[in-house]
């Protein structure tokens, strides 16, 4: 599972009162619905506005530090 989708997924579950309110089947319904998309827009429609913000907020963090760790450390400290 792409991680985006793990996220949006994760995010419908912990709305009104988390994953302990959530039936069986609603939890299925939208782990596969998050699975089958295969479009970043597809994901969003997902998301009402609130949640959509959210997902946007983790996006900018962690799509952030990604980028940074993976730009070399200097071979040298006086170099920092």
């Amino acid at each position: 599972m792409d991680i985006k989708k793990l996220v949006v997924f994760a995010i419908l579950m912990e709305g009104s009162g988390g994953i302990l309110s959530k039936s069986e089947d609603y939890v299925q319904e939208k782990f596969e619905l998050a699975n089958s998309c295969s479009e970043d827009w597809q994901l969003e429609q997902l998301l009402d506005q609130q949640n959509m913000a959210k997902f946007k907020k983790w996006l900018s963090i962690w799509t952030l530090s990604d980028r940074i760790a993976k730009v070399p450390a200097p071979e040298h400290k006086e170099d920092w």
